[in-house]
């Protein structure tokens, strides 16, 4: 858990405050959460499929397959760019495209290389594929949910960082050795 927090305990406490007031105010006094999360949302479009474009394109040495890996990498990055707030692309209609595009990649260089899935790959994907088909085509929209379990994964932290700050400044206080107050000697005058 160290490793999630800062080795000062005061900085961990402000970071905390700070973290959770943050969140508060971007949730319920302004319009920042909605920004956030669509600038969250972009970001993690582009690593996850970064990420899987890496792991893909070295395990298929299929042509074909590796075109269907840089199609899908495009359009997963496109769904990325449009999803933020200055085009404005519903979040949940970008989900549900880069869900429906892995699953559908997936099944496609599957077929195109003669490959077996293991079953459980096979599940996964099916599942995949069927979820991005309903986020992206049902009429509703997850972004109020997906503020909400941002704002509380914010507001989680920070009271983490609270606590462990908290802590850690008790555990130093205990350690420092405590000076004994001898009372000042009184100097006579004559």
């Amino acid at each position: 858990m160290k490793r999630f927090a800062t080795k000062w305990g005061i900085v961990n406490i402000v970071l905390g405050v700070v973290l959770i007031a943050l969140a508060i105010v971007a949730q319920f006094a302004t319009d920042w959460m909605q920004e956030g999360v669509r600038w969250i949302v972009a970001a993690i479009i582009v690593v996850f499929s970064l990420l899987r474009f890496n792991k893909d394109y070295k395990h298929y040495k299929n042509k074909e397959a590796q075109l269907i890996l840089v199609v899908e990498l495009l359009l997963a990055v496109a769904a990325a760019v449009v999803v933020i707030p200055a085009i404005g692309w519903r979040v949940t209609n970008s989900i549900g495209f880069v869900l429906y595009i892995r699953g559908f990649a997936y099944f496609l260089i599957m077929q195109l290389t003669g490959r077996k899935s293991i079953f459980r790959n096979f599940i996964l994907y099916m599942v995949v594929l069927t979820l991005g088909a309903y986020v992206l085509f049902s009429r509703q929209d997850l972004a109020d949910i997906i503020e909400w379990v941002v704002f509380a994964l914010i507001v989680i932290y920070g009271a983490f960082l609270l606590i462990y700050g908290v802590m850690d400044v008790m555990e130093a206080q205990k350690k420092k050795p405590k000076k004994d107050k001898k009372p000042k000697e009184k100097k006579e005058s004559n």
